[in-house]
């Protein structure tokens, strides 16, 4: 955990016929702070992920201060100086749940900015991590030998603003491999890069990424076999079906009171066909039985934060879930 730093009491004093005031000689240089919380989709705490907080000095990102967070979820990053231009990261140490800067942002480039100010904490800096998906693959030559030391490079196209770099994968290992993990679900474009050629080839058999082939990676899918000959036409790939896509978020209609009755809104989703299941949750734990829309509110849920949990199924797909925000706190 980080240090806690209480914040300066202002002491007066007289200088020069002015009252002045000035911070305890115990605080430190730097105690402005970052703080929030990480949970799962479904509000459930995530405990021990790392919580970096980043700034670029004009070389490069460099990580400032981090803090694991605790059994329910939260953070705090002190002795931070006082600055507009933060970012924040979360990355799960054990590979489970997908990276992402604030705020839902995939890369540094479209994070968020967290200003810090001096003997201050700025709260709020929260995320909602999902399960973790990974791409991995081999790059050969046309001759068959494996080509290690190239860069792999994930982007999104965000649409008239062009590509931002989602993800800097590393490069190949001797045998040519490369695999990319804790990925959030997203439709990427793959690019194969070393410093002697620049772009050695984007996905699949492409010159750029303006013709590249859009790579789909639904939630917690594990996706391998992307294999690229560089030179020669690629080995044919079988990916797993694109995910279902939720358009407008599912949503909660009705007053939080016991002996009342919840409706969910199921959102709206492409295909415009689809399957659907519910399952309602309180404080990040889900209610046993309350797998429909209509919900009756009882004791058991009295205090406590409500949101649902839509899973959205069709042919040819694979499945999606998406949740409604949370209710206020259930009242009698």
């Amino acid at each position: 955990m980080s240090r806690r730093h209480v914040l300066a009491l202002l002491l007066p004093a007289v200088l020069l016929g002015s009252a002045l005031s000035a911070p305890p000689a115990t605080a430190t240089v730097n105690p402005g702070s970052i703080a929030g919380r990480v949970t799962t989709l479904v509000d459930a705490p995530l405990r021990g992920i790392r919580v970096e907080v980043v700034f670029n000095r004009g070389f490069g990102d460099e990580v400032v201060g981090q803090d694991l967070t605790d059994s329910r979820g939260r953070y705090r990053v002190d002795d931070l100086q006082e600055n507009d231009f933060y970012k924040v990261r979360f990355v799960d140490p054990d590979g489970a749940y997908a990276s992402e800067y604030y705020d839902d942002a995939l890369g540094t480039t479209d994070g968020d900015w967290v200003p810090v100010t001096r003997y201050e904490v700025t709260r709020g800096a929260n995320a909602v991590l999902e399960p973790a998906s990974s791409i991995s693959g081999r790059l050969t030559d046309a001759a068959g030998k494996p080509l290690p030391g190239v860069q792999v490079l994930l982007y999104v196209s965000p649409g008239l603003n062009g590509y931002i770099l989602a993800r800097e994968g590393g490069s190949t290992d001797a045998d040519g491999r490369y695999t990319i993990d804790r990925l959030p679900a997203a439709t990427y474009h793959l690019e194969f890069s070393s410093h002697s050629t620049v772009a050695l080839e984007c996905w699949l058999d492409q010159p750029s990424l303006f013709t590249s082939t859009p790579l789909p990676i639904g939630v917690g899918q594990q996706v391998t076999g992307l294999d690229v000959v560089v030179g020669a036409p690629d080995p044919p790939v079988v990916l797993p079906p694109a995910p279902v896509v939720n358009r407008v978020a599912p949503s909660v209609e009705g007053t939080p009171r016991v002996g009342r009755r919840l409706t969910a809104h199921a959102g709206r989703w492409t295909p415009v066909s689809v399957a659907l299941t519910f399952q309602w949750y309180a404080d990040g734990r889900p209610i046993a039985g309350a797998t429909h829309r209509r919900l009756r509110l009882t004791e058991h849920q009295r205090g406590k934060h409500l949101l649902v949990l839509v899973t959205a199924r069709a042919p040819g797909y694979s499945d999606t879930e998406a949740v409604s925000a949370r209710t206020d706190r259930v009242r009698r």
